[in-house]
């Protein structure tokens, strides 16, 4: 873990700088977090909750990886869905109580790994969810269950994901715990 926040300390730092010259709050960092959406359960750790000089509560996640810069991704990103369902389910508000007065700001990625203009960093930005649209997370989080919990589902092989060469030498092999047969299948 060492070698990859060393090379990033500069990033990270410069961030730091302008949040503290920003006037924001940090409320928390790596905060656990769980709640449910019917039958599934969402866990995970929330990198960074900012609050901001006008009440605006900014989860951050932290990434050191190459950047997504595609507005759409970073709209639909899974990750910052869940963080923000978190708030809106009032999972944080404990750790805000004696801050006073909040709303949802949204949520990020930070980018530290590559910078764009003057900047060491990068953030891309996902817009406060609505209530249409934090019901459109919970039903994807349902969906996502409800493939998981079936006990069975089709599935379409990709031959390219499984080797390289002749097709008529690829192999599905099929594990016991999860096709009950443990098979080895020659496709053709």
């Amino acid at each position: 873990l060492e070698h990859v926040l060393l090379p990033v300390n500069g990033l990270l730092a410069e961030y730091l700088t302008d949040f503290e010259r920003e006037g924001k709050t940090l409320i928390g960092a790596e905060s656990r977090f769980g709640l449910e959406v019917d039958r599934a359960k969402l866990t995970g750790s929330i990198d960074r909750v900012e609050l901001s000089p006008d009440g605006a509560v900014v989860i951050v996640d932290l990434k050191t990886g190459t950047p997504i810069t595609t507005q759409s991704k970073i709209d639909e990103h899974p990750q910052l869905g869940a963080y923000q369902l978190a708030y809106a389910e009032g999972i944080l508000d404990e750790a805000l109580a004696e801050y006073g007065e909040h709303h949802a700001g949204g949520a990020k990625l930070l980018f530290v790994k590559q910078g764009l203009g003057a900047k060491l960093y990068r953030e891309g930005t996902q817009r406060t969810l609505d209530a249409d649209q934090l019901e459109q997370f919970r039903q994807r989080v349902r969906g996502a269950a409800s493939l998981i919990a079936a006990a069975e589902f089709a599935g379409e092989a990709d031959l390219p994901v499984f080797g390289r060469g002749d097709p008529s030498r690829l192999r599905l092999h099929r594990v016991p715990g999860v096709s009950s047969d443990g098979l080895v299948k020659t496709i053709r």
